[in-house]
């Protein structure tokens, strides 16, 4: 019996993953050629869309209300990325739907929990047994590397250049990122991560006179902020279940010329503002 489970299992496993590939192969094919226009590659390719389908792999394994969850967040901060590359698929959304609807994810996760409980009980009244569970397997113990030990783990430090026009673009996901800006003049950026952390060093760069964005996007991630004492730093992020904390010396001498605004969204995450 247990054979033919972990057979039905892999063959499961199996099966999705090629239909993965062949929806990824197809979707390559469609962009080259011109038959998926350009505005649809920012939503295909995002954060989002990567929750959306990890919660498809949890649906496909029986995981329900994980890859519920996971599709609905992912589904419902889609919408303004789809709104913004068609304005005429959705013109009623409004430019702040994130930050005044979010708590619909709240409401829709604890209806998913309350109809988890009913399956449940269900199971439990139609059987006589609790629902089972599948069984866990010991792992062998690892010795893992320690930070400095830079092949082993996954932990990825880069001291980066923006570029000419002094803006960056990152994406994080399942994984560690520290970047280390040592450009003249740093002019925003865009940074994202998905079930991984990532550390932001600007201390060894300057911002403009005037207001600097940095959007950040953290889904189930940590995000580490580095900057100088005298810098003022805004916190105008969405949170969902998150938060961000500047615990650098409130009583430090700020440059009131330079503003450093973060944007973005926060999902399940956290985030820290230091100085050293």
């Amino acid at each position: 019996m247990e054979t033919n489970h972990l057979l039905h299992r892999n063959r499961r496993k199996g099966v999705f993953f090629g239909l993965l590939l062949i929806i990824v192969g197809a979707w390559l094919i469609g962009m080259n050629v011109g038959l998926i226009d350009a505005p649809f590659r920012l939503v295909f390719f995002s954060w989002q869309m990567l929750l959306i389908i990890i919660g498809i792999s949890a649906l496909w394994k029986r995981h329900w209300i994980t890859g519920a969850l996971l599709c609905l967040t992912g589904g419902f901060f889609i919408l303004p990325r789809l709104a913004k590359a068609y304005p005429d698929l959705l013109p009623a959304l409004p430019d702040n739907f994130t930050s005044s609807y979010w708590a619909v994810l709240l409401i829709c996760a604890g209806i998913l929990c309350i109809v988890s409980v009913f399956i449940r009980s269900n199971y439990t009244i139609r059987t006589g047994d609790p629902q089972p569970r599948r069984p866990r397997h010991r792992r062998r113990r690892r010795d893992f590397a320690t930070d400095d030990d830079d092949s082993n783990t996954r932990r990825r430090r880069e001291f980066v250049h923006a570029g000419s026009e002094g803006y960056m673009v990152r994406d994080v996901v399942f994984g560690q990122g520290e970047y280390i800006v040592l450009d003249a003049e740093f002019h925003g950026g865009r940074f994202s991560v998905v079930f991984g952390g990532i550390t932001l060093d600007l201390r060894k760069t300057t911002i403009r006179e005037g207001k600097t964005n940095v959007e950040i996007t953290a889904v189930f991630g940590g995000v580490t902020l580095y900057v100088p004492e005298e810098w003022i730093v805004e916190i105008n992020s969405d949170m969902v279940m998150a938060g961000m904390r500047d615990l650098r010396n409130p009583d430090a001498v700020r440059d009131t010329s330079r503003r450093l605004i973060l944007t973005g969204s926060c999902v399940m995450s956290g985030g820290e503002i230091k100085s050293s």
